[in-house]
């Protein structure tokens, strides 16, 4: 029995080893900004046709950055509180970031009832913000720098707070970004 009990836990450990060796050459989860350093700049073509979202069209105003995927079960739960969100306070900006094609973000967002700024082939912009998990969140402050950073559980929560309290500080008016674009 102990030569059994002993040959299991050899194997967990072997399992572990060789689990934090892959996660460690692979880069492991997202390695989002760290809080205060610039926000990278980016170009994603509009998910409902419209052109192309960019950083600098939100220069100014506090800017919600919501990585996801529409087929992401967790994301899919955060649509309705970021749709309550904007409800509740119209000068805030909110934009979706997806790595799909921008017609089916687009689509599905509109089949879902939504209609919240997006992005889609946003690989480019995942990449430079260290995403690699869905869903995270990254609120970049008026003044371009990386305000919060988080992903997962309360992260949506904590930005849009983040956000608003941004917004209450000083930020630019609604009308000065009005179309974020």
């Amino acid at each position: 029995m102990k030569e059994r009990l002993a040959t299991v836990i050899r194997w967990v450990l072997i399992g572990v080893a060789v689990v934090l060796l892959v996660r460690g050459a692979s880069g492991g989860c997202s390695t989002l900004p760290a809080v205060g350093s610039p926000a990278p700049g980016f170009a994603v073509p509009d998910a409902w046709g419209g052109g192309t979202w960019s950083l600098e069209a939100f220069q100014g105003a506090p800017v919600v950055l919501v990585f996801f995927a529409t087929w992401c079960p967790s994301c899919r739960e955060e649509l309705p509180e970021v749709t309550k969100a904007l409800a509740a306070w119209p000068a805030l900006k909110v934009l979706l970031l997806s790595d799909e094609a921008p017609q089916h973000v687009g689509t599905w967002l509109k089949g879902h009832g939504y209609a919240i700024a997006a992005g889609g082939a946003a690989g480019p912009a995942w990449q430079a913000y260290g995403v690699r998990v869905v869903p995270s969140v990254v609120v970049v402050g008026a003044d371009g720098n990386v305000a919060y950073a988080g992903q997962g559980g309360s992260a949506l929560t904590d930005a849009l707070n983040v956000a608003r309290k941004g917004m209450a500080e000083g930020a630019a008016p609604a009308d000065a970004v009005a179309s974020g674009r």
